[in-house]
């Protein structure tokens, strides 16, 4: 290992330099192509609220300091955020129909402020880089530092959500960070390494709420290092009660050291938007000190119900991976992914890392791995962090194991330190041979799958949501469509995220959205046309009608074509939508949802005329196709569907 204290070489720091800005502009090709993403209006709208108004009732559950930190970034703009112009919906923090208002219905130049908010956001992946070449660097030496950088900032996984206004990125730069400074301090409580831990902590634990994680992490870390060097237990306690206190006091001073979360002079708060009495139930053995804190004011608000929101949200969530659909997740979920979505140079320096940990496990050598180099926060932290990750639940994204990758690509350092010459070529052909990768689903980084999987184009039928299809793909679509739509073409679009069709392509016609904000959509009788249907919205995932066309469904969908369209034909009912089922159009919501999923049945058959942005599938459909699909028997599906099946082998 090198000397810590030596400097660092003119050519180390300028090959650093070049790969952050490599980063910086692949990134920044991404945030030019990228719609928004399901989560960025809430988290931007909420973010720019808590500097504006002091109000902290938006979206507590997804990180004070993510969003704080892009709401910085629209302050010198100050866009129009009018909180008693909508007063209805504060009171009740309806955070999507707030977010939906201020980016698309307030006149406000929306593209313009999330390319400065991202561009802003781009400061944590370039943070996090800086942070595995250091680290790398201290373990392996400057060569094995540039390697390591080298693989994190080509690295789709990064490029994808790097720059996004979300938490996980900046959630992983704090929590890796934190995670080496405890170690430090253990090793040498130093006033300087002790405030420096304290503070990358509290940090952590006001970026998202997987920084309960650190928990553990920190417990395992305390009981390696007290084995490993027989010290006093007295001091991982004393360490464990000073981060405790700063971290109390950091989150009362993110939420203005205030316990209600309503600023002065806004709107009364009536309820969250998911309400404490949804929350507390079925919340086992948490619900009773989760509503002490509340009761005592431990901690702010806000703070606790985000708390109690991540874990009503995180015990149960739909899910989809290879054709199965659950709410419980799946233990091998987060192994697909990785498998799926790495690079196929990423795939192999992580079964070599395994390899090597597991070649030193069976020879007897790790117990001394803490007294050669300092890696035990990288494996402590990797262990627990993935043995939480496959345990839980919520399987909704890829990017819920971003920590890991810094990690990964740290220890391939040490690899690559051990190979001499050998080492060196290959430090510098891997990284190229990665860079190929993400380049070829370049600007749409969170669309890619590697070739060993097929790519990207048929990866609907593997994964959806956030691992393929969170949304992005709307402005990139309506060029597409502007370009290729036939004179007077009916163009249908089944979208799933926070973007606006209406806003994005006015002359689409919405069909079986997830998301419209309740507000009426009328029935739309299909025409032959273009059909745009995002991936996730192929596989349906969050439909009580998901999954096979069955009989039972049929069934279902004849007997409300039966009563439901005569009614609208004779003006006994009306023929708007809204979304859920809400507000007495339940019968007619759930003919809508019935007859997506007899068309959808279909077109997983038939070969898309084009995968836009690799997420959207666009088909054209003929009258006989329509007519089959939305009256034809049975027999007539059935017929068309199997010519589809065939038509597609061949394709």
């Amino acid at each position: 290992m090198p000397p810590r204290a030596a400097a660092l070489s003119r050519r180390a720091g300028w090959g650093l330099a070049a790969l952050l800005l490599l980063h910086a502009v692949l990134a920044l090709w991404g945030i030019r192509s990228t719609g928004v993403t399901n989560d960025e209006t809430a988290h931007l709208t909420a973010g720019y609220a808590y500097w504006k108004f002091g109000d902290y009732r938006l979206q507590p559950e997804n990180g004070n300091l993510p969003q704080r930190w892009a709401g910085l970034a629209l302050l010198p703009a100050q866009p129009r955020l009018d909180p008693h112009a909508a007063s209805e919906l504060w009171q009740r923090s309806e955070v999507w129909l707030i977010g939906n208002q201020f980016f698309f219905a307030d006149g406000n130049p929306i593209d313009q402020l999330l390319w400065r908010a991202r561009t802003w956001m781009l400061f944590w992946p370039l943070a996090l880089g800086g942070l595995v070449f250091w680290w790398s660097r201290r373990l392996w030496g400057e060569n094995a530092a540039l390697f390591s950088t080298a693989l994190y900032v080509v690295s789709p996984t990064v490029l994808a959500n790097g720059p996004l206004v979300t938490s996980d990125t900046t959630a992983a730069f704090w929590l890796l960070l934190s995670s080496l400074l405890w170690w430090r301090a253990l090793g040498q409580a130093t006033p300087g390494r002790v405030a420096a831990s304290v503070l990358a902590t509290s940090l952590a634990f006001v970026a998202k709420f997987s920084c309960v994680l650190l928990v553990p992490i920190f417990a395992a870390m305390a009981l390696l290092h007290g084995v490993q060097h027989r010290r006093d237990w007295r001091r991982a306690v004393g360490l464990g009660a000073l981060h405790a206190l700063g971290i109390w006091v950091v989150i009362w001073l993110a939420f203005g050291l205030r316990f209600s979360p309503a600023g002065d002079g806004m709107p009364p708060l009536e309820k969250y938007f998911l309400p404490w009495s949804q929350l507390l139930e079925n919340d086992g053995g948490l619900a009773p000190l989760i509503q002490a804190v509340r009761e005592w004011r431990l901690l702010p608000e806000a703070y606790i119900e985000g708390f109690a929101h991540v874990r009503y949200q995180g015990s149960a969530r739909d899910a989809f991976l290879f054709g199965d659909y659950r709410s419980t997740g799946w233990w091998w979920f987060f192994p697909a992914t990785f498998f799926l979505k790495s690079t196929i140079v990423e795939l192999l320096v992580g079964g070599a890392v395994a390899a090597t940990a597991l070649t030193a496990l069976a020879r007897g050598k790790i117990r001394h791995l803490p007294r050669a180099a300092p890696i035990a926060p990288l494996v402590v932290f990797a262990g627990v962090y993935l043995g939480f990750s496959i345990l839980s639940p919520l399987n909704i994204g890829h990017r819920h194991i971003l920590p890991l990758y810094p990690i990964l690509f740290i220890l391939a350092g040490g690899l690559i330190a051990r190979l001499g010459d050998w080492g060196k070529r290959l430090a510098i052909a891997l990284p190229l041979f990665s860079l190929l990768g993400t380049l070829s689903v370049a600007p749409h980084y969170l669309t890619f799958f590697n070739r060993l999987n097929g790519g990207p184009d048929r990866a609907w039928t593997k994964l959806v949501d956030s691992s393929l299809d969170w949304g992005q793909g709307l402005p990139t679509l309506a060029s597409w469509v502007e370009r290729n739509r036939q004179s007077d073409e009916p163009v249908y679009v089944s979208y799933f995220g926070s973007d606006n069709v209406a806003y994005r392509m006015p002359e689409a016609i919405r069909l079986a959205p997830i998301y419209e904000h309740y507000q009426l959509r009328p029935w739309a009788p299909l025409e032959p046309g273009l059909y745009c249907i995002g991936a996730t919205m192929l596989q349906d995932v969050y439909s009580p009608f998901r999954g096979e066309w069955t009989a039972e469904k049929e069934a279902a969908y004849r007997q409300l074509r039966t009563t439901i369209l005569p009614e609208m034909a004779a003006g006994t009912r009306s023929a708007n939508i809204v979304d859920f089922g809400y507000f007495g159009s339940e019968p007619l919501w759930r003919l809508d949802r019935l007859r997506f999923n007899r068309l959808t049945a279909y077109l997983k058959m038939k070969p898309p005329l084009a995968v836009v942005a690799h997420s959207v599938l666009v088909f054209r459909l003929d009258a006989e196709e329509v007519r089959v699909v939305t009256t034809g028997s049975p027999a007539e599906l059935a017929d068309l569907m199997d010519q589809a099946r065939t038509a597609d082998r061949a394709f």
